[in-house]
Parts: C-alpha cells; structure tokens; sequence
C-alpha cells in the first residue's frame, strides 16, 4: 500500500518535469530560430553554432580577441551576424557600411555599456539624440579646436612625457623588463587630462588620488555589470562619487569666474565660458552640467590616449626607420638653443614638424585604440542589399573596416600623401554627431610623445611569447609592454 501511493506520487512529479523540459527545450528552440530567422533576413553570415538564451556571450568574455578576429575573418568586408544574449547583432567591417551607422542618427544611436550610466552618469555626453545636448555640443566642440587650447596643451604634453620616460630610463635594466610601461602612461595621461582640463583649479593633492580613481573608473568599464562596493564596478562607482565631488567645486569656480569675464585658466573655464555666452537652454547651463562634462573628458583622454602611447613604443621600436626620420627632422628643425620641453611644442605648434605630425596621424589609423563602436538600430532600415531589424545591435568595426581601405592598414608615414588627416574616412575616432570632439588634442598628444621617445631615448622590446598579441581592455593593447629604454645622452 505504501510502495504503490509512493510510486503515485514520483509519477505526477516526474510528469511535471518532463512538461518543464519540454516548454525549456521549445523556449529555447524557439530562440534560436528567431534569431537564424533574422540572419537569414539580414544576408549576414554567421558563426556556427550559437548558445540558446546566452548567445555568443561566454565565448566574449572567455577570449574576446580571438572572437572579434574570427569575425572579421568570417566576413572580411561585409556583415556577419552573433548574438549577445537573446539579441541580434551584426559586425560590420565594411568602410562604407561602417560610416553609415556612425553618421546616420535618425536609424542608429549608440548602445551605451550598461555599466557607463552608473559611472558616468546618466547626463553624458554619448547620449547625443537629446536635443538639448546636441545644442550643448555644438556650443562647447569648438573650444577643442583653438589653437590657443591646443598649443598650450602641447607644452603641458611634452612636459609630462619627458618626466615619465625619464622615470622609466632611470630603473635599472632588469627593473625595466619587469614592468610594464601601460601603467606608467596610465598614470602619466591621467595627470595630463587634469592639467589640461582642470588646471590650477585642483588644490594640493587631489592631482594623484583622482588620477588613481580614473583608473579604477576604467576599471569599472570592464567588470561584470554587478554593482555591489567589493565588485570592481561598485569600486569604480564610488570612485567617480569621490571625483564629481571635487568637480562640483571646480565648476562652481569656474561659472564665477567665468561670468565676471575673468582670464580662462583651462578647457573647462572655455567650455563654461562658451554655455554662458550661447545662453544655452537645457543641459549645459548649469554648474552640475559642466561637472559632468568634466568628469567625461577627464576619463575619455586618459584611457584610449593610453593605449594610444602603448602603441606608439611599439611602433617605433618595431619601425627604426620611421623612428630616424622623425629624428632627422627634429634635429634639423629644433632650435639648439632652447631646451628641447621648449623648443618641440613650439616648432611643433608652427607646423614646422610635417613628418612627425603625418607619423602621429598614420599610427592612429594603423592602430586605432577604439575596435568598434556598438550602436543599436532605432527604426528597421538597410545596410546596402542587408535588411536590419529595429533592435538590432550594430557593431561598426573600426580594426576591420581599415582593413579595407588602402593604406590603413600599414604604418608608412608620408607627409605629401597623407590618408585622411581629418580622421573622416578611417574612423578611428568615429564619426557624424559621435565623431571624438578630443581628436585633434589627442593627435598632438601622440606626436609630441613619439618625439619625445625618440628624440631623447633608444627602445629595445623584451619579447616574450604571446606579448605582441592584441587584447582588449577595453581599447586595444599589446598583450605586454615590456622595453629598456636608454638615454641617448648618457650613451652619447
């Protein structure tokens, strides 16, 4: 009597978890068909095989450089189809293609990392459909354009980079193969971005702790969307908290001084001198605003100018002739009578450097810091002969569209026959409303970094297997940066 209302009861509980398998096992086919459906439909090529409810998302995160690199070979110059999750996405590496989805604002706009809110704030620049910020932008891009903004930001450059590699000259051999430079430069653009775009508004101090909290802002940018205070998105929270704090402040000054017409000291005293004189409505008329916006150029010229820099040391140790030539010119332009941190921004600010700055220019395009830049489709619209879905996540792949255009994708600098010094065609710094309004700072910043280098110090690479590889953090680094790097002086 007992075995059998045992068995009654092991049956009914059995049935119901054949029924949930079975309604898990349609979900999921279900999933998967509606997504082959969409490829389908998009003429995108796809990978293989595809997890139901996950997408390709564990294979990103296991090895998201091998991921992208399959992708870009699966469709070299065209589309192919992914998912992330339960969602369609498609990477495009076709130029064409590619700048459409920058420039076409009324079917694309950009799909925000789910964890730049919480960092950033939700009134961030990226956020580029509200109106109200459109009109902030046009107000405030041309500040970053001056050439007084600029040639003194050049000054502040060299400055900064000479004490750095003059840092790192100054470890011994063994010390040097030990350490990876990326971290150096880190810190070394951070305290750059504040001098530029905060100035002497910072009191004593507060220079070496926020630039530590920006990176572990960055930080925050690469970690699990969990935000709990021991997770390093929580870390990264509360440590954009502790520099809006100081920010408020500033921009507090900076609205004072700037409306009794007072001398501007730095890019943010520009910016607010600008809103106030535009009479901007919306975002942008406030103190709050400009902190904000503060806070936002702050990280973005400290982290993708560090993978810049990186770069550059590779570049240049791996390219000794491009590396004498800019010598060459340096020291037949420079004036011997001035100290070299003088003489440098000033030629450079003159224009008289034409192969330093066409070497900056080619190094940015050969290898752009940023490898794509996600947007999602706001309407059903058409990439070409490709029918895309509203919803749709759109991938434009700066690394894989300059591999289809010529002479992108090689580091030959030439003065007379520059690619596109506007940045316009090969999109390392995007493009339409979103194109990087920091660019041409961002430029100077990588010319007068590879004078400096190589004007005062020679670089020998420490090769290890695998330290050349790419990796993506997220801007793209070489796996190690690990050099020697001796003074050209002392060795004189």
């Amino acid at each position: 009597m007992a075995a059998a209302s045992t068995a009654a009861a092991v049956t009914p509980a059995r049935s119901i978890f054949r029924k949930v398998a079975v309604v898990i096992i349609l979900l999921m086919a279900l999933d998967m068909i509606r997504y082959h459906f969409k490829r389908m439909k998009m003429k995108a090529r796809a990978r293989w095989f595809s997890l139901p409810f996950l997408g390709d998302f564990p294979t990103i995160v296991a090895d998201p450089t091998k991921f992208w690199d399959n992708l870009i070979a699966l469709a070299p110059n065209g589309i192919s189809a992914f998912k992330i999750l339960t969602q369609a996405a498609i990477f495009v590496t076709n130029p064409k293609f590619a700048k459409q989805i920058f420039d076409d604002q009324e079917n694309f706009t950009l799909f925000v990392h789910p964890n730049s809110p919480k960092l950033l704030g939700e009134d961030n620049l990226v956020y580029m459909s509200r109106e109200d910020l459109v009109r902030w932008r046009r107000a405030m891009v041309p500040n970053l354009k001056k050439a007084e903004v600029l040639h003194a930001a050049a000054y502040t450059a060299v400055n900064s980079c000479s004490n750095m590699l003059r840092k790192i000259a100054a470890r011994s051999p063994a010390e040097q193969a030990e350490n990876d430079v990326r971290y150096d430069i880190r810190l070394m653009n951070a305290h750059l971005s504040l001098k530029v775009f905060l100035g002497g508004y910072l009191q004593k101090g507060e220079a070496e702790w926020i630039a530590d909290d920006l990176i572990v802002v960055t930080n925050g940018f690469i970690a699990a969307p969990v935000d709990l205070p021991f997770t390093d998105l929580g870390k990264g929270k509360a440590a954009s908290q502790r520099i809006m704090k100081v920010l408020h402040r500033i921009s507090d000054e900076c609205f004072r001084r700037m409306k009794n017409n007072e001398e501007p000291l730095c890019v943010l005293d520009r910016i607010t001198d600008s809103c106030i004189k535009a009479g901007i409505k919306g975002y942008g008329r406030t103190p709050a605003d400009i902190a904000h916006a503060g806070l936002d150029f702050c990280f973005a010229a400290q982290d993708a100018t560090t993978s810049a820099l990186c770069w550059c040391i590779h570049s240049m140790e791996k390219h000794p002739e491009v590396a004498d030539k800019i010598r060459e010119e340096l020291d037949r332009v420079l004036d011997k009578d001035v100290d070299f941190t003088e003489a440098l921004p000033r030629a450079y600010n003159a224009n008289k450097l034409p192969y330093l700055r066409a070497a900056a220019i080619n190094q940015l395009q050969y290898r752009p810091p940023v490898p794509m830049v996600p947007h999602i489709a706001r309407h059903d619209t058409e990439l070409g002969d490709h029918k895309i879905e509203k919803g749709t996540i759109a991938f434009a792949s700066v690394m894989g569209s300059k591999a289809n255009i010529e002479g992108a994708d090689r580091f030959e600098p030439d003065p007379d026959n520059m690619l596109d010094p506007a940045f316009k065609k090969v999109l390392c710094f995007g493009g339409g409303p979103h194109m990087c309004p920091g660019r041409f700072y961002a430029s100077n910043t990588v010319a007068l970094f590879m004078a400096t280098l190589v004007h005062g110090y020679d670089v020998d690479r420490i090769r290890k297997p695998g330290g050349e590889d790419i990796i993506y953090l997220p801007t793209l680094y070489p796996r190690d940066s690990l050099y020697v790097m001796k003074s050209r002086a002392e060795a004189a």
